[in-house]
C-alpha cells in the first residue's frame, strides 16, 4: 500500500546510501511563526532496542548544549533540548532534558552531534532555501527526518512537518513519531521544467522532471487543476513517460484564455513509497501558469485577481464595501491561501504568478497578503484601493513621496489596472502595508515592536495594534508614555533624544504639518521601536488620503491650508474654544478637522527644546521639498500615465471620458493650489520666518 508524504523538490540527485546509526537528529525548529524567536528545538531519536546513554555527549556546531551524567534515551524514544523551556512548554506537551545556548539561524547552519569520545555522531547543515523545505522557514513546520537509515546531511531525507491550522502556532512533533517514518526514501524528483512558462490558450504546455530512486521507478504521473472565477476543479492525471535515461515528461492539455494552472508531480517507486513535488505542506504546493494573450501594459502595470474560493465579493468596477468601526485586528492569514495574484509590469515583460496568496475584501478595495519568500517587489502585503473621491487616489502617493523626500520611510504606491475575477475595475492605487518586509526594504531590523494606531480604539494597549512580536505586550509603549507625562522642558527633552530617532520623528510630524493632515497627529501612522538595536522609537504615515487640503467638511471647491502651527501639541485648541480646558475628543471640539494631540504628539511638539528644531525643519523643507518646483512635475506625471487609464474607467461606468478627465484635472489643480496657498500661508507665520537654521547636530 502506498505511503504518501511531503518532501520539498531537489535540485539535483543525490547518491543514497544506507547509513546504520542508532541515535540521529530528527526534528528541529530553527523558525517559528508569529516572531517566537526563543522557540526552538531539536530532536534526538533513539532507533535501536536498547536505551542509550548520552553522558557527556553534547551540539559542538549550531548550538552549545552537553548532556549531564546519566543521561538516556529509552528503546526507540525521543529527548528534546530546547532555548526556553517555558516557551517550549505552552506549545508541545513533551518534556525537554534542557535549554541549549545559542541560536539556530534562520539562514540555516550546520548542526553536529558527538558522543562523549568526541565522534560525529549525526550532522546535518540545513537551509532556508531549496531542496530544503521552505515550509520550515517561519511558515509553521519543522524540519522532519524521514528516514533513520539514511544520512541526514542530505536534504531529500527532511521535509516539512504538516502546517498549523492556525499560522501563528508552530507545527511539528517533538518527542513524539515524526508525520512521516519510512526506512528508505522514495524517488527523489528535480529539475523541472515547464514549456511554454506562459501558454497561450489552448496551447498544451509541456511538463518535463529527473525522477530517480534506488529502488527503481515505477510510475511518475502530472497531476494539474485548473482555477478559474471563484472555482477550482478536481485534479486530473497525465502519466509521465521516460523520455532519457532518468527524464520524464508529461503534457497538460491546452486551458481557455485567463485560466489559471496549477501542476505537481508524483513518483512512485517498485516499493509503494511516493513523493509529491512540491510537496503538500509547502507555502505553494503547486507550481502555477496563467494562460493569457495579448499583454502589454502602456504605462501602469496590469494585475489579475484569481479567487479560487469566492470567498470575496465580486462588487461592481468602483463600488464601495461599507466600513465597520471597532472591529477586531485583522487575523493572520493562512499559509496557503486560495488565491493568486498575476502581475504584468509594463515593457513586454512575462507575467508574474503569485499563488496561494489570500486576497481579502476591503472598503474600496482589496488586501493581498503575498509570501515572505516570494513577495511583490519586496512587499508582502498591498493594498488595492480606489476611494470614493479621485482626489484621495493622487493626494495619497504625493503625501507618501513627501515624506521620502524629507527622509523618512514610506510606503511604496503605484497605480495599476486591476481586474477581478475576470472582471475590469479600472485603475487602482496600489500601497504597501507597513510590516515586517517594510522594515527590510528601508533597512531596519526587523525584530522590534511595531504598532498600528488604531483611532476607534480607548486606552493606549487597545489604540496600538501590535503587528510584529504579538506574543509579548506593550511594556516598552507603556514605559515610554509614562515617562514622557512625568518629566517636562529640559529633563524630557533628555528622554526624548535618548527614547526617539529625533530628526525622523521631527521630519514626521514636519511634513504632516506641510500637508495640513489634521488626522496624522494622533492617528494614521505606525510607530516602530527597535529593541534590539538602537533602542529608538520613530514614526511610519499611515492613510494619508485626506492630504493636501481635504476634510471632511470642507466644500468641494476649496482646500483646507490653516492648519495651526499649534496643532498636536499640549495646549492646542480648535478655533474659537473659550473654555478654560481643552476639548477631551474630536467630537466635543466641535470643528470637522480639529482632533486632540496624540500620545507623541501632545508632549513632543509643546517641548521647549523640540519645537524650535520642529519650526526650523518645516522652514527648510518649505526652502527645498514642500515647493511647486519639486511637485507639480510629480502630479504632471500622474496625469500623463493615468490619462488612458481615466478614459478607460469612465467607460466601465458608462461615462463619457471627457468628463472624466475634466475631474481629474479639478483634483490635480485643487492640489496644486493647496501646495501654493499652505506654503504662502506657513511662510507668512511669525514663528517660521524667526525660525533658525535647522541643525542635526543639536538633536543628539
Amino acid at each position: 500500500m502506498s505511503q504518501i508524504w511531503r518532501l520539498l523538490p531537489l535540485i539535483a540527485t543525490l547518491t543514497i546510501g544506507p547509513v546504520r546509526a542508532r541515535v540521529v537528529i530528527n526534528e528541529i525548529l530553527y523558525h517559528a511563526p508569529g516572531d517566537l524567536h526563543d522557540l526552538q528545538f531539536v530532536e534526538l531519536r533513539n532507533t535501536s532496542n536498547q536505551a542509550v546513554d548520552v553522558s557527556g555527549w553534547k551540539f559542538s556546531k549550531g548550538i552549545e548544549f552537553e548532556f549531564p551524567v546519566a543521561s538516556q534515551i529509552p528503546a526507540e524514544g525521543y529527548v528534546v533540548v530546547c532555548q526556553n523551556r517555558k516557551r517550549f512548554e505552552l506549545f508541545y506537551d513533551s518534556i525537554p532534558v534542557g535549554e541549549f545556548k545559542g541560536n539556530l539561524k534562520h539562514s540555516g547552519e550546520r548542526l553536529e552531534l558527538r558522543n562523549a569520545q568526541g565522534e560525529v555522531v549525526d550532522s546535518l547543515r540545513y537551509d532556508d532555501r531549496a531542496p530544503w523545505p521552505r515550509a520550515a522557514d517561519g511558515f509553521s513546520a519543522t524540519l522532519e527526518r524521514i528516514s533513520a537509515n539514511v544520512a541526514g546531511n542530505l536534504p531529500n531525507n527532511w521535509t516539512g512537518s504538516p502546517l498549523s491550522a492556525d499560522p501563528l502556532r508552530p507545527g511539528g512533533s517533538a518527542g513524539k513519531p515524526n508525520s512521516v517514518d519510512l526506512a528508505d526514501l522514495p524517488p527523489v524528483v528535480s529539475r523541472v521544467e515547464s514549456l511554454p512558462g506562459s501558454p497561450g490558450p489552448l496551447e498544451p504546455v509541456k511538463v518535463e522532471a529527473d525522477v530517480t530512486s534506488e529502488a527503481g521507478v515505477r510510475s511518475v504521473e502530472l497531476l494539474y487543476r485548473v482555477a478559474t472565477v471563484g472555482s477550482e476543479s478536481s485534479e486530473k492525471s497525465v502519466p509521465m513517460v521516460r523520455v532519457a535515461n532518468n527524464r520524464f515528461r508529461g503534457t497538460i492539455p491546452g486551458q481557455p484564455l485567463m485560466s489559471l494552472v496549477r501542476f505537481r508531480i508524483s513518483a512512485t517507486d517498485t516499493t509503494e513509497l511516493t513523493r509529491f513535488y512540491p510537496a503538500p505542506s509547502e507555502p505553494r504546493p503547486a507550481i502555477s501558469l496563467f494562460v493569457h494573450t495579448n499583454l502589454a501594459p502602456d504605462r501602469v502595470p496590469w494585475v489579475f485577481l484569481i479567487q479560487t474560493d469566492g470567498g470575496a465579493r465580486r462588487r461592481e468596477p468602483g463600488a464601495r464595501a461599507p466600513r465597520s468601526f471597532g472591529r477586531p485586528p485583522e487575523k493572520e492569514p493562512p499559509v496557503q491561501g486560495h488565491s493568486a495574484v498575476v502581475w504584468v509590469e509594463p515593457g513586454g515583460n512575462p507575467p508574474k504568478v503569485l499563488d496561494f496568496v489570500t486576497i481579502a475584501d476591503r472598503p474600496a478595495g482589496w488586501k493581498v497578503h503575498f509570501h515572505k519568500d516570494r513577495p511583490l517587489n519586496g512587499m508582502t502585503t498591498i493594498s488595492l484601493i480606489f476611494e470614493e473621491n479621485e482626489r484621495f487616489v493622487l493626494a495619497e502617493p504625493l503625501a507618501f513621496e513627501l515624506y521620502r523626500k524629507a527622509g523618512n520611510a514610506a510606503c511604496l504606491t503605484d497605480f495599476v489596472r486591476v481586474w477581478n475575477n475576470g472582471r475590469p475595475v479600472g485603475y487602482q492605487l496600489l500601497i504597501e502595508q507597513p510590516n515586517k518586509a517594510f522594515l527590510h526594504r528601508n533597512g531596519l531590523p526587523t525584530d522590534g515592536n511595531l504598532y498600528k494606531l488604531l483611532w476607534y480604539e480607548n486606552g493606549l494597549a487597545k489604540q496600538h495594534e501590535k503587528k510584529t512580536n504579538p506574543h509579548t505586550g506593550h511594556e516598552d509603549l507603556e514605559k515610554l508614555v509614562a515617562n514622557l507625562g512625568r518629566t517636562q522642558s529640559a529633563e524630557q527633552w533628555d528622554l526624548i533624544r535618548r527614547e526617539f530617532n529625533v530628526e525622523q520623528v521631527i521630519n514626521y510630524f514636519a511634513v504632516n504639518s506641510l500637508l495640513s493632515y489634521w488626522d496624522g497627529f494622533f492617528n494614521d501612522y505606525f510607530t516602530y521601536h527597535d529593541i534590539g538595536g538602537t533602542g529608538k522609537w520613530e514614526m511610519y504615515p499611515w492613510d494619508q488620503d485626506k492630504t493636501f487640503g481635504f476634510h471632511d467638511g470642507i466644500a468641494p471647491d476649496k482646500t483646507f491650508y490653516q492648519l495651526p502651527l499649534t496643532y498636536g501639541a499640549e495646549g492646542d485648541v480648535p478655533p474659537g474654544w473659550t473654555q478654560p480646558r481643552p476639548p477631551r475628543n474630536f467630537w466635543e471640539g466641535g470643528s470637522a478637522w480639529w482632533r486632540p494631540g496624540g500620545w507623541f504628539s501632545k508632549p513632543l511638539l509643546a517641548n521647549p527644546q523640540l519645537r524650535p528644531h520642529y519650526l526650523a525643519r518645516i522652514r527648510e523643507l518649505l526652502e527645498t521639498t514642500f515647493t511647486e518646483e519639486r511637485l507639480f512635475p510629480i502630479l504632471d506625471e500622474y496625469r500623463s500615465r493615468l490619462q488612458d487609464e481615466v478614459a478607460y474607467r469612465a467607460g466601465l461606468h458608462g461615462e463619457k471620458p471627457e468628463r472624466a478627465q475634466a475631474r481629474f484635472d479639478r483634483n490635480i489643480a485643487s492640489i496644486k493650489d493647496n501646495i501654493t496657498q499652505r506654503r504662502k500661508w506657513l511662510l507668512a507665520q511669525r514663528e517660521i520666518r524667526s525660525a533658525g537654521a535647522f541643525d542635526r547636530t543639536k538633536l543628539r
